[in-house]
C-alpha cells in the first residue's frame, strides 16, 4: 500500500483492504495475510504468521499510520520478497502466493520495480497491481502484475473506485493458482 496520498485517501485505501480481507477464510491454515506499507520508507505492518483470526487481521490493517513521502515501490517489493514471504515468517511451501500492490503514482526506481516484480513473479508469485488515479504509469503497472496483464492489473480512476473492484479482485486471487486459469480468469 503506497502512503504517497492524502490522509483521506489513505483511509479509503486501508478500508478497502480490510473489505477485501472479509472475503477470504483467514486462519492458521487457511488465507494468511501480511500488509506492508511504503512510501519513502517500506515497512512490515505485520507478517504472515502474526494473526489468524480475520478480526485481528482487519483490526491491525486499520491501525496502519499514515507516512507521506515519495514512493519506493522498489523497496516494498524488496522487503516482501525478503522478509514476508519467507519461511520464518509463516510462509507455506504448498500454497498459492499472492502479492496485491495498490499505488497511486510512479515509482522512484522504476528499473528497479520492474527487476524487484520479476524476482517475485519468477519464484511463483502471482502479482496483482492497481494503479489509482491519473499518475500511474501504465507500463509499470504491467511490469508488476504477473501475465496477462489484463488479468492481474487494474487501473480506476480515484479511490472510491477501490470497492467497485473488490470482489472482482478476490475472485481472480483465487482463480490465480489453478491449472489453465490464466486464460479464463478474467471470465467471470
Amino acid at each position: 500500500m503506497s502512503s504517497s496520498i492524502f490522509i483521506l485517501d489513505f483511509m479509503k485505501q486501508l478500508t478497502f483492504v480490510s473489505n477485501l480481507i472479509k472475503l477470504f477464510d483467514i486462519g492458521r491454515h487457511k488465507t494468511r495475510v501480511a500488509a506492508v506499507s511504503f512510501s519513502t520508507n517500506a515497512t512490515v505492518e505485520f507478517h504472515l504468521d502474526e494473526y489468524y483470526d480475520q478480526k485481528d487481521v482487519r483490526d491491525h490493517v486499520e491501525t496502519i499510520r499514515y507516512t507521506g513521502g515519495v514512493t519506493n515501490t522498489d523497496d516494498a517489493l524488496n522487503l516482501v520478497k525478503n522478509s514476508v514471504l519467507t519461511s520464518e515468517h509463516g510462509v507455506r511451501s504448498n500454497v498459492l502466493h499472492v502479492v496485491i500492490v495498490i499505488t497511486d503514482g510512479r515509482s522512484q526506481n522504476s528499473p528497479d520495480t520492474r527487476t524487484k516484480a520479476k524476482a517475485l513473479k519468477d519464484s511463483g508469485i502471482f502479482m496483482f497491481a492497481i494503479g489509482v488515479g491519473p499518475y500511474v504509469d501504465d507500463q509499470e503497472l504491467e511490469d508488476i502484475a504477473s501475465a496477462p496483464s489484463e488479468n492481474f492489473m487494474f487501473t480506476i480512476a480515484d479511490y472510491d473506485a477501490l470497492l467497485s473492484i473488490k470482489n472482482t479482485l478476490a475472485l481472480r486471487v483465487c482463480k490465480a493458482g489453478r491449472p489453465g486459469s490464466q486464460r479464463q480468469i478474467d471470465a467471470e
